[in-house]
């Protein structure tokens, strides 16, 4: 899983900006990109509301994953979609398939989510896709007590894009970690083209 909107808070002498770039100087594999100060009792946990998304290949049908995930909007017991014993009851405000950058997106807002909510319910959608689960099933593990189990999505594909409070993040300006990441962006290119090349070789020998 990775994320483009998670957000840590600490104390700091430093204004929120010069803050940022601190951090981005001694931290690998995290980058700050938006900061704002905010009262001693704040806490990141308490958030107005989430946004995640799951990408998948764009041979996937957006009408049948739609359809399927249209189910989990609302309030529901989703005790048969995470591993938490409690606290199960959980409001999804949005949860729908649409196209992405060369890839089929599936998004998820609501306030919270539990422990590996989001990607057990991409595995149900993709099920039903598949045709190895219909919509009524989904409904009856949602309903019933009874253990039903529909499967975890791998957390590759999956980002938490956004968390929302009632401040707004002001955007850090830091060109040092700017060419780190490009950096970074050029050597797993790198890759992607050793695999291109291969996968060209195995399909035209």
């Amino acid at each position: 899983m990775s994320a483009l909107g998670n957000v840590v808070a600490f104390d700091t002498a430093l204004a929120p900006a010069p803050s940022a770039r601190a951090f981005n100087a001694k931290a690998r594999g995290v980058w700050a990109w938006a900061a704002a100060a905010v009262p001693d009792d704040f806490s990141a946990r308490r958030a107005l509301g989430r946004w995640y998304r799951y990408g998948l290949p764009p041979a996937h049908s957006v009408e049948a994953l739609g359809a399927a995930l249209l189910v989990f909007v609302g309030e529901h017991d989703f005790h048969n979609f995470t591993r938490d014993r409690d606290r199960t009851v959980v409001r999804i405000d949005a949860a729908t398939a649409g196209l992405g950058d060369g890839e089929v997106v599936l998004d998820f807002r609501g306030p919270s989510f539990r422990w590996n909510l989001v990607r057990r319910l991409v595995s149900a959608a993709l099920r039903v896709e598949a045709g190895d689960a219909t919509i009524e099933d989904l409904e009856r593990a949602l309903r019933g007590r009874a253990k039903a189990d529909l499967g975890l999505a791998p957390s590759e594909p999956l980002t938490l894009m956004d968390v929302e409070y009632d401040f707004e993040f002001d955007p850090v300006g830091d060109g040092t970690t700017a060419a780190r990441v490009e950096s970074l962006l050029a050597e797993r290119a790198l890759g992607t083209r050793f695999l291109e090349q291969l996968s060209d070789r195995l399909v035209s020998p």
